[in-house]
């Protein structure tokens, strides 16, 4: 999935949300680099960063869970949106969802991945 799909995904969610496309690039790239450092465990130097393409230019960078997981970034989306709204009992349940497919997320990855030296805790 790309960012630009998991915009349009989110936004499909969270019909007619004021929130712009750069504020949920930002809300992307922070949930990637929670995934690059928390479940990948890679160095804090390499953080992905998801800037807009430019005029003309297609989106072709995929975000770091792969499908099926990958239904975490709109799940995340609609959570930071119903946040930003003050929506409590939306957000109480749009994150549960969110933290449900992220956890699922990080069990496959350390299914996986087994960091060297390090018990795998799931």
């Amino acid at each position: 999935m790309t960012v630009t799909e998991a915009i349009a995904a989110g936004d499909a969610m969270r019909p007619g949300n004021p929130y712009s496309a750069a504020q949920k690039r930002a809300w992307l790239t922070a949930l990637d680099g929670r995934i690059w450092l928390e479940v990948q465990q890679k160095s804090p130097d390499e953080l992905p960063v998801y800037p807009a393409p430019g005029a003309g230019e297609t989106e072709t960078t995929a975000l770091l869970a792969p499908p099926p997981y990958d239904l975490l970034y709109p799940a995340y989306l609609a959570a930071q949106v119903d946040l930003a709204d003050m929506e409590w009992e939306a957000y109480s349940v749009s994150a549960r969802a969110y933290n449900a497919l992220f956890e699922d997320y990080a069990k496959y990855w350390l299914r996986g991945h087994r960091p060297a030296g390090r018990p795998v805790v799931y």
